[in-house]
């Protein structure tokens, strides 16, 4: 990607100016913490709906690149890790893993489609009472409705990302 002289021009398109009322367009309507004059010109505050109801605050996503060293990190299940790295109305990406002997509870979402796709290690995925082994760069797509489950039963624990798309918080009910 190439950026341009002033910081503001990516291949020459103008970076999008936050609006007087801090609202960005493609957010109004949504929840979250509104813009400030000390939030920088290149962040989008946004606070994905159920967010609050699972414990996680809003918080703002910077246009750049983020990693589990900067992303924001979480714990699930009592003793797996979840760093989001990007999160907006429309997508989710996380990156998780999950430790020895652990898994997540089944359950479904009713308008979240996912994508599992392992980095690392090896997954157990059971999906519609099928287990299926997802090895390092294999995927998983699950539909919305389907009931699943994720755990590690291999020595190596998995890295995997996560991608939904609407981003499944305040949609996820146990099967």
């Amino acid at each position: 990607m190439t950026v341009g002289a002033d910081s503001g021009t990516v291949k020459g398109r103008q970076q999008a100016q936050v609006p007087d009322d801090g609202v960005m367009p493609h957010n109004k309507g949504v929840t979250g913490r509104r813009l400030t004059a000390s939030t920088p010109r290149h962040c989008s505050a946004w606070s994905p709906p159920g967010a609050a109801e699972a414990g996680h605050d809003a918080w703002a996503m910077n246009v750049a690149i983020v990693s589990i060293n900067n992303g924001k990190h979480y714990l699930w299940d009592s003793n797996c890790d979840g760093w989001h790295l990007a999160i907006s109305e429309n997508l989710g990406v996380i990156q998780e893993r999950v430790p020895e002997g652990s898994s997540e509870i089944r359950h479904l979402h009713n308008k979240a489609e996912q994508f599992f796709y392992v980095l690392s290690g090896m997954a157990s995925l059971e999906a519609a009472g099928t287990l299926h082994v997802i090895q390092p760069n294999e995927g998983f797509y699950v539909p919305a409705g389907l009931a699943h489950t994720i755990s590690n039963e291999h020595e190596a624990g998995p890295g995997f990302l996560l991608i939904s798309t609407p981003p499944g918080y305040g949609d996820r009910e146990n099967a």
